[in-house]
């Protein structure tokens, strides 16, 4: 990854430097400052700066910020563009000519020759700032997913004075890969933005464009942000579209499809002029990954990284061990494997994993910085099987929409839930979030209703035409029917395992899930199938881990969703009602 920073205002080539040390940790192999002539009456300056980690033409020609050849525009790109060369070839009939093997440079002969109509053009993950002096604008761009970030505050006014928060002194913008470059600069002050932490406590995360400071905004997945005269504007360039649907095809053609596109994509993010690998959880995503690098590796070993859990600690944790999976998977490809296990000690890397982050550490955080850690005494540039659950449907939570349309329609109102979700601990048993619509007054009258299974109102117009609601199983009709289902696994399976003397069931504390502790062999997994049929204990997909090397199982006891989605749509029949 690189870094990138930037301002509009009077003197900003003062506050650079800060701004990039701040940044130091994103790029250590080359740093980069330019800044503009006064590009209004009021003196204010446009001023880039850059780190660098040198993937593609690793020369010094890659020094950025980099001008065009007539210096009309110049920019500083965090990311890749895959398909460079093909475009560098496109652009070359048209009569551009370029002095550097960098995707960097190409980027700045599209935008000369299609101007932002190039952004459809590119294949790739970024966030790039580009500076047109001709037409006097700034742009803020960022890949069609979000893979970069792209950070960014903005004051429409040049009145100066100490910085407040979500304002800048005598700056119109200011802009950064990451938050803490941004307050670096001196020009916004670090104010807690109380809706937004709102928002990150009950998602884990904030909805763009917003983030945990006051002021300080992401420019959204796909958008593009310009700024002219003072004044703003943002727009999305890219979205997915689902107007083409394939109809009538076969499996056979799908699936040919989806391993043509893996392994073209697969085959493109190899594109690199430094030691590059993978990630490797012995999961679908990453192993599919793999083994396409070694397809296109022309003999050269992959390098893997896996992480690991130790056996006690995965007790308490829902997620399968990844490690006996990966060495199966090292196995069979013969990659150049390393695996790293965590220690009860990860916990002393909050503090550090929340200053790079600037928010709160979740979900694989630690895990997550662990592996690349590692990954990086050997290697630069690391593929990941992130994101395969999103487009592929993976989680547990997505096959069973059928939930969804168990709410339906209840008389004059609309109930759609938005995800279902667990979390350890009946009381914090997430639905996830649910729409409700309809006349104001039934509307009005549901969201009093509906206290009693709510947890926070995340907004509500008016007149009150839509109001969406994380649902907890706090309600007692709901959370008694959750607990009769769960015991009554339990006892079942408790009953069942005394038939077989070497199975022990054991309750964690979470109350929603069993461990069955099983010998070590072959067929530890088909005899626990065995248990839980002869027990008549339903598992659902994404519910059942063999998560420590055969030695122990945890499965959950949930019941399937229609238990809970009956309790609440009574509550919601009867709100319609009344």
């Amino acid at each position: 990854m690189c870094g990138i920073a930037g301002l509009i205002g009077q003197d900003p080539q003062a506050r650079i430097g800060a701004m990039l040390k701040a940044i130091e940790h994103r790029g250590r192999d080359d740093e980069g400052v330019w800044a503009s002539p006064a590009i209004n009456g009021e003196g204010q300056r446009v001023t880039f700066g850059h780190r660098r980690l040198s993937i593609i033409d690793t020369s010094a020609a890659g020094h950025q910020p980099m001008l065009l050849a007539d210096e009309r525009l110049v920019v500083v790109l965090n990311g890749e563009i895959y398909n460079y060369r093909e475009l560098r070839a496109q652009l070359t009939t048209k009569g551009h000519r370029f002095r550097t093997q960098t995707d960097t440079e190409v980027l700045l002969a599209a935008w000369a020759e299609w101007g932002e109509e190039c952004l459809t053009r590119l294949n790739g993950m970024f966030a790039f700032a580009l500076w047109d002096d001709q037409e006097r604008a700034l742009f803020l761009v960022r890949d069609r997913v979000g893979i970069k970030p792209l950070y960014y505050a903005h004051h429409a006014g040049t009145d100066a004075g100490e910085p407040q928060a979500g304002c800048l002194r005598s700056d119109s913008l200011v802009f950064a890969s990451e938050v803490k470059s941004i307050l670096a600069s001196g020009s916004v002050k670090a104010e807690l933005d109380r809706e937004s932490l709102h928002q990150f406590l009950t998602f884990l995360w904030v909805p763009d464009p917003n983030t945990l400071f006051h002021g300080i905004k992401t420019v959204p997945p796909g958008h593009l942000v310009k700024w002219r005269d003072h004044e703003l504007t943002v727009r999305e360039w890219w979205d997915i579209s689902f107007d083409t649907i394939e109809e009538g095809r076969s499996d056979a053609w799908w699936q040919e499809q989806v391993l043509e596109t893996l392994d073209r994509t697969v085959k493109l993010e190899m594109v690199a002029d430094v030691p590059l690998g993978s990630f490797l959880s012995g999961g679908i995503d990453s192993s599919s990954i793999v083994a396409l690098m070694k397809n296109h590796s022309h003999g050269r070993r992959i390098g893997t990284y896996t992480i690991g859990i130790e056996a006690e600690d995965l007790r308490y944790d829902i997620i399968p061990d990844d490690v006996q999976w990966a060495r199966r998977v090292n196995q069979q490809l013969d990659t150049d494997y390393h695996e790293i296990m965590l220690q009860p000690k990860v916990a002393e890397l909050l503090p550090k994993l929340v200053y790079h982050m600037d928010e709160p550490a979740i979900d694989m955080a630690i895990p997550s910085y662990l592996v690349s850690r590692a990954a990086r005494e050997t290697l630069t540039v690391m593929l990941s099987g992130m994101g395969g659950d999103e487009v592929f449907a993976g989680y547990p939570i997505m096959p069973r929409s059928d939930a969804v349309s168990m709410l339906g329609e209840s008389g004059a109102l609309t109930f759609t839930l938005g995800g279902l979700s667990k979390s350890a601990g009946l009381p914090q048993l997430k639905l996830g979030w649910m729409v409700v619509s309809g006349p104001d007054a039934i509307v009005a009258g549901a969201m009093e209703r509906l206290e009693l299974i709510c947890d926070t109102y995340l907004s509500v117009s008016t007149p009150v035409q839509l109001a969406a609601a994380k649902l907890i199983a706090s309600g007692k009709e709901i959370r008694e029917a959750i607990k009769e289902r769960v015991q009554q696994n339990y006892h079942a399976l408790e009953r069942t395992a005394k038939v077989h003397p070497s199975v022990r069931v054991i309750e964690p504390e979470g109350g929603w899930s069993v461990v069955i502790e099983v010998p070590e062999t072959a067929g530890e997994d088909a005899l626990v199938q065995r248990i839980l049929h002869e027990a008549h204990v339903v598992v659902h997909p994404g519910y059942f881990f063999d998560i420590q090397r055969g030695a122990h199982i945890v499965v959950s006891l949930l019941p399937p969703p229609d238990v809970f989605a009956d309790a609440i749509r009574r509550v919601l029949d009867q709100v319609a009602a009344s």
